[in-house]
């Protein structure tokens, strides 16, 4: 087990606060969260609690410097930021820091309620099937962390976060969405996904993702687009094996994987069909031997190279 040290909270700080200390970045979270399993998105931390921590273990270290060697301790915990006690909440996301104008796109069914992480009012938006831009300007004044919490028990069928320049996104509760985008992002965890019910698409092109795994389970989808992505061999070839062995009962789909590194192998039939080796030889399973009565599955793999039956 690797060794942890031990912080000690000072006053006036949030989550936030403790991990722009320690890691220079938000994204440090989740070494928190695997070193203190007690805490979580919304814990509130008071002055003297403890918590583990990895040492020497930066985000940014040029940051974590400058704290240092200027005596500032960040504390943001205080001031007119407020929870509003609203519940059954769907979407939570941190905003990155130096943006003040977001936005995002909504169909559905239902309604939402929109906690923008500032002193403003809870903002209700009735959901229909016509596509909606939701938006929010912050205060120039407002440089702390923002933390958006979306609530309600609406059924979204599109949902477009790509400017709300997230940092950090949690799905909190099982939700169904029928059509999710979030493009142009240049760090994601994208395990979030696995909380979306009934996905018919995904849109993900040009935003650099992590845990593609959690793809696997989307057992409805239709179109997955990955495109121009930065995925690695090893991940794109664990992504495509993955359908194979876990195929279950799912729909044919048209998978983008263009502009990312291209699956090994060869295009050819496995020794074993449910055991392909390489990512290609994946490919040729699900095209081959996989065609739904809704079609057969397609893959692009470059802007030359495509496969369907």
């Amino acid at each position: 087990m690797a060794t942890t040290s031990k912080y000690t909270v000072q006053y006036g700080q949030n989550i936030f606060d403790v991990c722009l200390t320690l890691y220079g970045s938000i994204e440090g979270l989740i070494d928190l969260f695997s070193n203190n399993e007690w805490l979580s998105i919304d814990t509130e931390l008071h002055y003297g609690d403890i918590l583990n921590y990895t040492p020497y273990y930066y985000e940014d270290s040029t940051v974590v410097s400058y704290f240092s060697t200027n005596d500032i301790i960040p504390a943001n915990g205080t001031g007119s930021i407020y929870y509003k006690g609203e519940s059954d909440i769907m979407f939570f996301a941190v905003i990155e820091e130096s943006v003040k104008n977001i936005s995002f796109i909504v169909s559905g069914s239902g309604s939402i309620s929109v906690d923008w992480g500032d002193d403003s009012n809870m903002e209700t938006v009735s959901l229909s099937s016509t596509e909606q831009v939701v938006t929010h300007s912050y205060s120039e004044k407002n440089t702390l962390v923002k933390k958006i919490r979306i609530y309600g028990s609406a059924s979204i069928y599109n949902i477009d976060f790509s400017n709300l320049y997230v940092s950090l996104l949690f799905a909190i509760k099982q939700i169904g969405v029928e059509s999710f985008t979030l493009s142009r992002y240049s760090a994601l965890d994208i395990n979030f996904i696995s909380m979306l019910n009934g996905l018919l698409h995904i849109d993900f092109e040009n935003s650099k993702i992590y845990d593609i795994n959690s793809l696997i389970s989307q057992k409805s989808l239709i179109t997955l687009n990955i495109a121009n992505c930065s995925i690695l061999q090893p991940e794109i070839d664990a992504l495509l094996i993955g359908l194979v062995k876990q195929y279950g009962i799912r729909r044919n789909c048209t998978v983008n994987i263009r502009g990312n590194a291209r699956p090994s192998g060869t295009y050819k039939q496995p020794t074993t069909l449910s055991d392909p080796q390489t990512g290609m030889e994946a490919i040729w399973v699900l095209v081959n031997e996989h065609k739904e009565s809704s079609g057969s599955w397609s893959f692009i793999v470059s802007d030359s190279e495509t496969y369907t039956s």
